[in-house]
């Protein structure tokens, strides 16, 4: 996440590994930039489409990273700790969004440290017990 750009230019990061990099030297496209609005007004954020990224909530900014990533139309969407750090309202936010790309039929990898959330928002898991050793 770049904190200088604005939300839409952080989502439009996205596209970067999708174009020959001397098409995005002039701008992105009309469309890509249309896509990455339709995609933060999606998430409940498109007033915020031209605030920097560093002024948003850390549960705002978590819905701008999964719209970078969605704007990749991805099958597949690993998530690592989406709700670390955030409060329990934007929590419940982020988890509703992704059980929602799930059930649309975008499988949703995700690792959770937080059993009670697993249990309640994901179809499926695999419990993993870590335990210290001295080396």
């Amino acid at each position: 996440m770049i904190r200088q750009l604005s939300a839409v230019e952080n989502v439009l990061c996205g596209c970067l590994g999708q174009r020959p990099t001397w098409q995005t030297l002039f701008g992105f496209r009309r469309r890509d930039r249309q896509r990455a609005l339709d995609l933060l007004n999606r998430l409940g954020l498109a007033d915020f489409a031209n605030h920097p990224v560093g002024q948003l909530s850390g549960g705002q900014q978590q819905r701008v990273a999964i719209a970078r990533a969605l704007i990749q139309s991805p099958a597949i969407l690993l998530v690592d700790e989406p709700i670390a750090g955030l409060d329990v309202m934007a929590t419940h936010q982020v988890m509703e969004i992704l059980k929602q790309l799930q059930q649309e039929g975008i499988t949703i990898l995700a690792v959770l440290h937080h059993l009670e959330l697993a249990t309640t928002y994901c179809d499926r898991g695999h419990y993993l017990e870590g335990r210290t050793r001295n080396l």
